[in-house]
């Protein structure tokens, strides 16, 4: 994680100007360093030592922070249109749900 904060030290914030970031897309700005560490935590990281607007993420307006919602939307709407699509195939999104 010292070379994404070195990395992050380097920057010229300034030119964010007063747009807020979420930890997960000031995190994202340096994927490329601190493998091993989701987006939220590099994020999390730099806001630590750098002073980095917060406030409603002008990159993804939160919508990082519904990733989990989200996915279980799609698979619910997938399981939904399996079980119009395929009556016999219950039992496999059972065993589908059971693995998760």
């Amino acid at each position: 994680m010292d070379e994404v904060v070195t990395a992050a030290r380097a920057v010229d914030w300034s030119r964010l100007g007063a747009r807020g970031l979420c930890d997960a897309c000031l995190g994202r700005l340096f994927g490329m360093l601190g493998h091993g560490y989701t987006n939220a935590a590099r994020g999390a990281a730099i806001r630590a030592v750098v002073d980095v607007p917060t406030g409603v993420c002008w990159v993804c307006s939160t919508l990082t922070s519904r990733y989990d919602d989200l996915a279980d939307l799609v698979v619910r709407k997938i399981e939904e249109t399996l079980k119009r699509a395929m009556p016999g195939f219950r039992e496999c999104l059972e065993d589908m749900r059971a693995t998760r």
